[in-house]
């Protein structure tokens, strides 16, 4: 691989990896603060009581940062990325599920932090997401090289 071709390569890596992080720090964030639109699409949803309560909101912002700073930490990067991926995956079977049961209200995935958009729309960000992940595996595979 040429030099310029890696320095484009670790740029792309530490740009993914960062944008990443710094969504699941705003999605916790907005959460944190605005709970609502979170707690309204959780209880719409024919699951457990126990998924609509505060202890797992607070599971869920804490796994958010989590993954947020795995993301930034070099040595943990893989698997923030590949735990990234579960937890987008997991969200995204979420938002299928609420879409096929015709439900409209809005995620809360940012909390306050975003203005509240379709289901559908969620979705869409959810894979463009779990693509964003992909490529900071690959491009950590490559690195490795």
């Amino acid at each position: 691989m040429t030099p310029s071709a890696r320095k484009y390569r670790t740029f792309l890596f530490t740009i993914a990896r960062y944008f990443l992080a710094v969504v699941f720090i705003a999605s916790a964030i907005g959460k944190a603060i605005n709970p609502h639109d979170f707690y309204s699409f959780v209880s719409s949803l024919p699951f457990p009581s126990l998924l609509s309560t505060s202890y797992f909101l607070a599971v869920i912002v804490t796994a958010e940062v989590i993954l947020a700073i795995l993301l930034i930490v070099k040595r943990a990067v893989y698997w923030g990325a590949i735990l990234s991926s579960c937890a987008l995956l997991a969200f995204l079977v979420v938002l299928i599920f609420a879409s096929n049961n015709a439900a409209t209200t809005p995620c809360g995935c940012f909390g306050g932090l975003a203005t509240d958009h379709s289901i559908e729309t969620s979705i869409l960000t959810d894979v463009i997401l779990l693509l964003l992940t992909a490529m900071i595996i690959h491009l950590f595979g490559q690195s490795a090289e």
